[in-house]
């Protein structure tokens, strides 16, 4: 009987314990798809908030600058590379020139700056792109200076010691590839999820 008992005993303590591992287990996996679903969550969130509130509108703002300066490339005088032929401006044109930046490439451009500036912690420091430190460089140039110049009323370069920083031409295909790259990792993070 004793040998009865014993065997009752060990098989009692054994189903014990692996009934005790087995919810250890359960309880460690449940808590690794928790972590693992936070963790996805908080990542979906951050690009969220990258492609609504940064990526998404500078990429709007941009083309719609584009745009704008395709019209204006059809109704001023330009050189080959497409900056503007101020030696060959007419006051008419210096009237059209005026009204495309005040109405549109200033403010346009001011917006965009305003987003890069107060959206900092969208843009991952260590992957900035060169184009977006040369925009802010232009921003802030073009606006004073042609503040400046129209004060004077004068656009000939050599009427004004100073130029405008070039307009960064990899800049919207910068935003571009930022856009498509937190696009397909915020897809992915969804396909993941789907997955636990």
């Amino acid at each position: 009987m004793n040998e009865n008992i014993m065997a009752v005993i060990i098989g009692a303590c054994s189903a014990g314990i692996f009934s005790s591992i087995g919810l250890f287990v359960s309880y460690y996996l449940s808590k690794q798809k928790d972590y693992e679903s936070k963790r996805i969550d908080s990542a979906l969130e951050h690009l969220e908030r990258q492609i609504e509130e940064l990526y998404g509108p500078l990429l709007g703002l941009l083309r719609n600058s584009y745009l704008i300066f395709e019209v204006s490339t059809k109704i001023l005088p330009m050189l080959d590379d497409l900056s503007y032929d101020f030696k060959n401006f007419t006051e008419e044109d210096y009237k059209r020139y005026d009204y495309f930046t005040e109405t549109y490439f200033l403010p346009i451009n001011a917006k965009i700056a305003e987003l890069i500036n107060t959206k900092i912690t969208l843009i991952e420091k260590q992957n900035m792109p060169e184009s977006f430190k040369k925009f802010l460089n232009h921003q802030i140039e073009y606006e004073c200076i042609h503040n400046l110049m129209k004060e004077g009323k004068k656009y000939k370069e050599s009427d004004f010691p100073l130029s405008i920083r070039d307009y960064p031409v990899d800049f919207m295909k910068d935003v571009e590839i930022q856009l498509e790259k937190y696009t397909n990792t915020y897809q992915k993070y969804l396909n993941d999820k789907i997955k636990i």
